[in-house]
């Protein structure tokens, strides 16, 4: 069930768009024959596809904020589990206790596995023995597509490509 509809679509698509659905999102090269063999000129075709691609997007904005709520809802609930955690520690070590018991439930105190506190920690400050030096290369696009813009020459290798779209209005 695709759920949002916006746009009355004949259901020998409709199928095609369940069997999209099912292969992830990408169009098959049995999809792609599916698709050839339906009726309809061009024009038939373009409104078929950009209802198809206008109801998609529309869902995919919809699950995008769906997800930051529930990620927003995520994030609540591991603050809530933290904090009742927080104070049934400070509760038992208020009472000098390390454990108690409820009817469903037990609860105890457990250490940590040690670690080094970072706090305050200069890299600067250490021997060189405590010091990992970490480098990342990256390239810079932005600046060969702006050499590229200016006529200079790039390295072997490096090419400057422009790709087309299908824009539906």
């Amino acid at each position: 069930n695709m759920g949002l509809r916006l746009y009355e679509i004949p259901a020998e698509w409709r199928e095609v768009e369940e069997l999209i659905e099912e292969a992830g999102g990408e169009i098959t090269p049995e999809i792609e024959d599916r698709m050839e063999v339906l009726e309809g000129d061009l024009s038939a075709k373009v409104d078929v596809f950009a209802a198809l691609v206008r109801e998609a997007a529309a869902r995919s904005e919809a699950f995008a904020a769906e997800s930051k709520l529930f990620s927003d809802k995520a994030r609540v609930a591991k603050n809530k589990a933290e904090g009742l955690k927080r104070y049934m520690k400070d509760t038992l070590e208020r009472m000098g206790r390390t454990a108690a018991e409820g009817e469903l439930f037990k609860v105890r105190i457990q250490q940590n596995p040690e670690r080094v506190a970072d706090e305050g920690l200069d890299p600067d400050r250490l021997p060189e023995r405590y010091v990992k030096v970490e480098t990342v290369k990256t390239v810079d696009k932005a600046k060969i597509l702006a050499d590229y813009k200016t006529g200079r020459a790039l390295p072997e290798g490096v090419i400057v490509v422009r790709g087309s779209h299908v824009r539906f209005t």
